[in-house]
C-alpha cells in the first residue's frame, strides 16, 4: 500500500514538473511561436491526473475487500481443519479401544475353549467309569444278598475362572458391537444393535448415542425424514446428552436436504447460539451462509 502511494506521488510530481517545464518554454517563446489549438491546458492535465489517482484508489479499496474476504475464508478453513483433527483423534481413540476389546475377546475365547475341553474330558472319564462298573458286574455275578450300590458320583470338571461380558447389566459391549457394524457399513445389523441398546438401557449414558447413530444411518441412506425423527428424539428426550449439539446440527442438515430451508435456518441459528464453544459451530455457520446467500 505504501509503495503504491509513493509511486502515485511520483507520477503526479513528474506530471506537474513536465507541465511546468512546458509552460515555461511556452512563455519564453511566446512572442515567436504562438500557442496552437492542440496544446493541453495545465488544469486539464491536473484534473486528468486526479481522476487517475481516484481510479487507482478505488482499485486499491477493491483489492483490500478481496483480501479481507480471503482471510475470512482462511479462518473458516482453519476451523474446519481443527474440527476434522478432533474427529480423527476421537477415531484413533475408538480404534485403540477396539484393539483392547478384541484382545479381551480373544482371551475369553481361549478360556471358553479350555473350559469346553475340561468338560469333554470329564464326560469321557464318566463314560469310562460306567463301562468299568458294567464289566465288573458282569464278571462277578452275585451269590448272596445284593450289596448296597455305592452312590454314583459324576466326576467334576475342574473350574476354570474367566470373565464374561454380561449384556444384561452393561450396554457397552452391545454398543461397541453396533459401532463396529456401523464403521464397516453393515447398516442393518448396526440398526438392530443400536435399537437394542436404547430399548434395554434407556437411562444409560449410551442411550442418546444409540438414537443419534440410528439417525446417522438413515441420513447416510438418504432417508432424511427418518433421520430427522431420530435426531429430534435425541434433542427432546436427552436435552443434556453428549450428542445433543450434534443432533441439533444434523436436524438442520436433514431439513435442508428436504428443501425446508426456512426451518433449517431456524434450527441452525439456534444451534450456533446455544453451542458457541462446540465444534458444531463452524459447520452450522457454514450452512447458514449457504442458506442466506
Amino acid at each position: 500500500m505504501e509503495k503504491r502511494m509513493r509511486f502515485l506521488a511520483f507520477l503526479i510530481g513528474g506530471g506537474l514538473l513536465v507541465t511546468a517545464m512546458t509552460g515555461c518554454a511556452a512563455l519564453r517563446g511566446g512572442a515567436e511561436e504562438p500557442a496552437t489549438s492542440h496544446s493541453v491546458p495545465l488544469q486539464v492535465q491536473v484534473d486528468q491526473l486526479r481522476m487517475d489517482v481516484g481510479n487507482l484508489h478505488r482499485v486499491n479499496q477493491n483489492l483490500a475487500h478481496e483480501n479481507a474476504a480471503l482471510r475470512q475464508q482462511l479462518n473458516n478453513l482453519t476451523v474446519n481443519v481443527e474440527y476434522l483433527r478432533s474427529m480423527a483423534t476421537t477415531a484413533n481413540q475408538d480404534m485403540t479401544e477396539l484393539k483392547t476389546q478384541n484382545a479381551q475377546l480373544r482371551q475369553q475365547v481361549q478360556q471358553l475353549r479350555k473350559a469346553a475341553e475340561a468338560e469333554a474330558a470329564a464326560e469321557e472319564a464318566r463314560k469310562k467309569a460306567e463301562e468299568e462298573k458294567k464289566s465288573t458286574k458282569e464278571a462277578k455275578p452275585s451269590t448272596g444278598p445284593a450289596a448296597p450300590k455305592p452312590q454314583q458320583t459324576r466326576p467334576v470338571a475342574p473350574v476354570v475362572e474367566f470373565e464374561f461380558e454380561d449384556y444384561s447389566s452393561d450396554p457397552s459391549p452391545l454398543y461397541d458391537q453396533a459401532m463396529n457394524f456401523y464403521r464397516i457399513g453393515e447398516f442393518p445389523q448396526a440398526l438392530i444393535a443400536f435399537d437394542q441398546v436404547f430399548k434395554n438401557f434407556p437411562t444409560s449414558n449410551l442411550a442418546d448415542n444409540s438414537l443419534y447413530w440410528i439417525g446417522e444411518i438413515y441420513y447416510a441412506q438418504n432417508d432424511y425424514v427418518s433421520a430427522f425423527e431420530y435426531f429430534d428424539r435425541v434433542t427432546r428426550q436427552y436435552p443434556d446428552g453428549s450428542k445433543t449439539p450434534d443432533a441439533y446440527l444434523k436436524k438442520g442438515f436433514a431439513l435442508e436436504r428436504q428443501g425446508k430451508y426456512a426451518e433449517a435456518l431456524d434450527v441452525l441459528n439456534y444451534t450456533a447460539n446455544m453451542f458457541p464453544d462446540h465444534p458444531v459451530l463452524p459447520l452450522a455457520e457454514q450452512m447458514i451462509r449457504q442458506l442466506t446467500q
